[in-house]
């Protein structure tokens, strides 16, 4: 029942804001300078997308241009570094970055999910239990919710000192 909650807020959004009436002519300035957000192409940034593909934005006059990245961490750089002016991130991402700088806001938050990181393993590993982590590669995106995700079971385990290989891969 849990993991219907996210659909069905976001569809009930949807309905209500649709049904919102707006003016007929709201203006799309061609000559506007565009707003550019980076946007991770994760389901849980589906909100912006949708909102892009279903013309909201432009109904309102704001000229927004979507960059869509792999990774929450990729949309993160791509706000720091210019590329653009607002991005999605998951909380994580944020938390990792704040340890480095000071210099971001979040401005809002409009999804949350507590069941989307899984740690899998093949049977032919043996491997059953955090506790024989230590030594093994672990595929994670480094400054992620991943890499956090692995801490937090190493810690639930009781074994905060073990020392898995973490290997950075992409999410694609």
């Amino acid at each position: 029942m849990g993991k219907m909650l996210v659909p069905l807020a976001l569809l009930l959004f949807l309905f209500i804001w649709l049904s919102i009436p707006r003016q007929p002519n709201s203006p799309i300035l061609l000559n506007q300078t565009p707003v550019r957000i980076a946007v991770s192409t994760s389901l849980l940034s589906a909100p912006v997308i949708i909102a892009d593909k279903l013309e909201l934005f432009a109904r309102e006059g704001v000229y927004v241009v979507l960059q869509p990245l792999q990774g929450g961490d990729l949309c993160f750089e791509a706000l720091l570094n210019n590329r653009a002016d607002l991005a999605t991130s998951s909380e994580s991402v944020v938390m990792f970055n704040s340890f480095k700088r000071t210099d971001f806001t979040v401005l809002a938050s409009f999804a949350e999910s507590d069941n989307d990181i899984k740690l899998l393993t093949l049977h032919k590993s043996g491997i059953t239990t955090p506790t024989q982590l230590d030594g093994k590669r672990v595929g994670i995106v480094a400054g992620s919710a991943s890499e956090y995700f692995l801490d937090t079971i190493l810690n639930i385990a009781g074994h905060p000192s073990l020392a898995p290989v973490r290997v950075d891969i992409r999410p694609s």
